[in-house]
């Protein structure tokens, strides 16, 4: 079988080792197959890479990444309005989703394209409207100053589930991701003497203040792939 390509955040794993002096010759990937750690430094550390992201936790306790919803709602939501095609009526609209957690309404298409059905039909005289789906996720269409290529043209989303204090959300998802590749390495922990976790920050972009959470790792290290020097470790409590 052959060997697995490294994704993107692997890369820039790679790209900080290296910044960091440590020699490409020195650098294994995967020294063990699919299994941890994703990379063997100079035959003792081993070390593991992850995202950084944003969670959302449910009121059962359970917790998703909040791209698992924000990602195909977007998809969903620009191919349903690219399918209206220009304007028939010499109007277009430019339209800002606002949503939150949890989904209440799955199958929400028929609804919205309904709805949006009149100002594609010059129905619609208002300069701004809004469009309640649900209590949880709702459309704001604002009329264009002269007709685009399109009826509807996406303007942009909020997810009101991003976002919060920095370093308290900061400290809760990095419990979240810290937890979770804590769990993955436990059966392959006596391996190495050294294991180093590697979380890419796609939340933050940095942090002024110290961060502390609790952690079994030798060294977790957030970097950003804009900048190297900005990378820091993360203390154990």
């Amino acid at each position: 079988m052959p060997k697995r390509e490294m994704d993107q955040s692997e890369a820039w794993a790679k790209d900080y080792l290296l910044y960091r002096g440590f020699k490409a010759e020195d650098m294994v990937f995967e020294p063990d197959g699919n299994v941890p750690p994703d990379f063997l430094v100079e035959g003792r550390i081993a070390v593991e890479v992850r995202r950084l992201n944003q969670h959302w936790q449910a009121a059962s306790g359970d917790v998703e990444p909040v791209e698992k919803l924000s990602m195909p709602l977007l998809i969903r939501l620009r191919k349903l309005l690219e399918a209206f095609g220009p304007p028939s009526n010499g109007v277009s609209w430019y339209v800002f989703h606002r949503f939150e957690r949890p989904q209440l309404t799955k199958d929400w298409e028929p609804i919205l394209r309904r709805e949006l059905q009149p100002f594609q039909d010059g129905q619609i005289q208002d300069r701004d409207r809004t469009i309640h789906v649900d209590p949880n996720f709702n459309v704001r269409l604002v009329r264009r100053a002269a007709p685009g290529s399109s009826t509807f043209i996406w303007g942009g989303g909020s997810d009101f589930d991003k976002g919060g204090w920095v370093i308290p959300e900061l400290e809760k998802n990095l419990a979240i991701c810290i937890g979770e590749k804590s769990a993955k390495i436990a059966d392959n922990r006596k391996k190495y003497p050294e294991w180093w976790l590697i979380l890419v920050d796609h939340m933050m972009g940095g942090t002024p203040e110290a961060v502390h959470v609790e952690h079994d790792w030798d060294k977790v290290l957030i970097i950003h792939p804009s900048n190297w020097g900005w990378a820091y470790e993360v203390r154990n409590t």
